[in-house]
């Protein structure tokens, strides 16, 4: 007798787990030289600010739910977010106002 094996794609059957960074605001965007977050999770998080073309400009944790960027050109930028379980990557825009 043999065994078959069915792959399923989709979703699955259990419990979702939840990912609160997926709610995550950023603000203003487009900005001058400060972020803002709305992130209310105890777990501390991470940041990794990207260049267009995927280049690591700036790393480190997120504190006070702000992130002061004076020191970086005008352009598009992404920034990668983690809590050590999820990862959310959001797109900015820096301006001179």
């Amino acid at each position: 007798r043999g065994y078959s094996l069915r792959v399923l794609e989709g979703d699955f059957i259990g419990i979702p787990e939840e990912n609160n960074l997926e709610n995550l605001s950023i603000y203003p965007n487009p900005f001058s030289n400060k972020l803002l977050f709305n992130y209310s999770e105890k777990n501390q998080l991470e940041y990794e600010l990207l260049s267009i073309n995927g280049k690591r400009i700036l790393e480190g944790e997120l504190l006070d739910n702000k992130l002061d960027l004076p020191e970086i050109r005008p352009g598009i930028y992404f920034l990668r977010l983690t809590d050590g379980r999820h990862t959310v990557v959001r797109k900015l825009i820096k301006q001179d106002f």
